[in-house]
């Protein structure tokens, strides 16, 4: 039998209350040559008895014990046969066209490995909320790699990806079944370092957010663990020292003032490391500094901070802003504090200013956020 086109892969897990309406998008596109790649990860609800109605040829359904998403993934990705890999979530919809649209931007774009493309942001009840380029700080095409370290916002969602099955095969490339929150996050980056990314200016799927598919992500001290495993194995990649300066700045910075914002030890370890270390003194004088900032601004103890401003001024000795925070400091900690909030300010209007006319993301609807933050 002639391969697919396209293998849509799948991962369920007690998915039966929007399940049908997945399968069903699946089912009613316009591009017939497609493969549908179920995969039950341990579901005890109604979704296994859904998934045994199920008749069309084309539907493929995979059992296996829980183990999680990324596996299900995994799993889908070894029963696929088609030239290119689409996922779509247990909650989520494609548009009618979706896969003949994919296919088709795909062939006329053979140099892109990864498509993605935009959405719809629907509630539960199916209501339109915004779009997922409205999510989107700006759109990026080529080797991305340096800006899908800095955002996971540029993909969002599988739901609206394609990506050829021959790249994935060729280099191995899996979902991290140790990652958890950010699974999707860390495979984009991957194949970020392997292909140009292309996108598809098409609304190709429905993104539901409704009140159980954000419980990982709701969860502060999950995120931010797996954010932890993020960061080390992006820090330890080969690739990582090639990438430009201000990203690994940059990156560092989001490590050290969010991820390790309350671990004073992690965050010392950090700014030793050796891929801090190859950065310009410069470079590494703000990163301490503006942890100290932080720090500061928090109410964390003068020593604390003085210990991170030192460390700055030994690598930066004629930085102004290090030397008059430090002789501010050493003056009145309040005083410091207050003027560390006055420069805090007057850095995000500056900032605002500077994005006047560029491409920003839309404020996230309250529900999502809710869901997100709570």
């Amino acid at each position: 039998m002639k391969a697919p086109t396209v293998s849509v892969i799948m991962p369920v897990y007690n998915g039966e209350r929007y399940l049908r309406e997945a399968i069903d998008s699946v089912l009613a596109q316009t591009l017939q040559s497609w493969e549908l790649i179920v995969v039950d990860d341990g579901s005890s609800d109604g979704s296994p008895s859904i998934l045994g109605s199920l008749s069309d040829s084309r539907v493929c359904v995979l059992k296996q014990a829980n183990a999680g998403e990324a596996a299900a993934r995994n799993a889908g990705l070894a029963a696929a046969s088609g030239e290119y890999i689409a996922f779509l979530d247990q909650d989520d919809m494609y548009a009618h066209t979706a896969l003949a649209d994919y296919a088709t931007y795909m062939e006329s774009h053979q140099d892109v490995g990864v498509a993605y493309s935009n959405g719809t942001v629907v509630s539960a009840d199916g209501s339109s909320m915004m779009t997922l380029t409205d999510l989107r700080h700006g759109i990026f095409e080529g080797r991305i790699v340096e800006q899908l370290i800095l955002s996971a916002s540029i993909v969002t969602v599988p739901s609206c990806t394609v990506t050829r099955r021959a790249l994935l095969e060729e280099n191995k490339a899996r979902f991290d079944t140790e990652q958890g929150f950010g699974t999707d996050w860390l495979f984009w980056i991957t194949l970020g370092t392997m292909t140009n990314f292309g996108y598809l200016d098409k609304l190709t799927c429905f993104y539901r957010i409704h009140d159980s598919n954000m419980n990982l992500g709701a969860n502060k001290e999950l995120r931010r663990r797996a954010s932890e495993r993020l960061s080390a194995k992006v820090i330890s990649a080969e690739w990582f020292d090639q990438l430009s300066v201000s990203v690994r700045e940059e990156f560092y910075r989001n490590l050290l003032t969010v991820v390790f914002e309350n671990d004073l030890h992690k965050q010392m370890v950090a700014l030793e490391s050796r891929s801090v270390r190859l950065l310009p003194t410069s470079r590494q004088s703000t990163l301490n500094r503006e942890v100290a900032t932080r720090r500061l601004l928090r109410g964390d103890s003068v020593d604390h901070v003085r210990l991170l401003l030192d460390r700055a001024l030994a690598l930066s000795p004629t930085d102004p802003k290090t030397v008059a925070l430090t002789k501010l400091v050493r003056l009145s900690p309040r005083l410091a504090r207050q003027a560390a909030m006055g420069w805090h300010s007057l850095h995000n209007m500056l900032q605002a200013v500077k994005c006047i006319g560029r491409k920003t993301s839309r404020p996230i609807p309250p529900t999502f956020r809710r869901a997100m933050e709570s």
